[in-house]
């Protein structure tokens, strides 16, 4: 069984989606079973039917999964993924 196979069992065994951003690697997108800017993927975060979401973007995309998800998991691939535009906007937001 290849990589790709055993993600796929894993995603169904842990009830998992995946959500990855337009400019994750290539190789995530490819498990991914959703790919998209950060407001498609808020509004197919509302959607799922996996109890458990597992986001390969940046903080605030999960954070927004968790809003609209509150009942279920929400995980980070990588929880130091930072926006450069968010975080100008935080800047100027003090």
């Amino acid at each position: 069984m290849d990589r790709y196979q055993r993600i796929q069992e894993l995603k169904r065994e842990k009830d998992v989606v995946i959500l990855a951003h337009y400019y994750v690697d290539q190789e995530v997108q490819r498990v991914a079973d959703f790919t998209g800017d950060s407001y498609a993927l808020a509004k197919r975060a509302a959607g799922v039917l996996q109890q458990n979401i597992l986001f390969a973007g940046v903080s605030f995309m999960g954070e927004s999964a968790k809003l609209l998800n509150p009942d279920k998991h929400v995980y980070m691939a990588d929880r130091r993924a930072g926006c450069k535009m968010a975080d100008m906007a935080a800047a100027f937001l003090r």
